[in-house]
């Protein structure tokens, strides 16, 4: 299937890996669980690791697949984490990758909205 290009950005839309904290997985592994799920690619544009690396994703190009309503209109950030050790919501986001993505926002002039997990909630 050929995608369209993204052509219109007007946002970042943030979502989670829904992982433990303690799983400081970054793009390569997030592209292999999502390949797995039966995507072609990675479907996000930036990952951002626990250590707040900004890690890069699906060509910007492309539409993001994270999410219907955001997919033709947002650059797609995933942050890692959003679990505590018991697999319970958590948001526990670091400083580190909270300082990143305000930088990500500011580099691209675009506002942060959160998608509908509920540790992205406390950010």
């Amino acid at each position: 299937m050929k995608l369209k290009p993204l052509t219109a950005v007007d946002r970042l839309f943030v979502t989670c890996s829904m992982t433990r904290d303690s799983e400081d997985i970054g793009a390569a592994e997030l592209a292999a669980a999502h390949r797995r799920q039966g995507y072609s690619q990675i479907g996000v544009h930036f990952v951002i690791r626990r250590d707040g690396t900004v890690q890069a994703g699906r060509p910007l190009n492309l539409p993001g697949a994270m999410s219907r309503d955001m997919n033709a209109r947002a650059y797609q950030v995933c942050l890692i984490g959003g679990l505590n050790e018991h697999m319970e919501p958590f948001g526990s986001f670091t400083q580190a990758q909270r300082d990143a993505l305000a930088t990500l926002a500011d580099e691209h002039g675009l506002a942060a909205h959160y998608g509908p997990e509920s540790p992205l909630k406390q950010l």
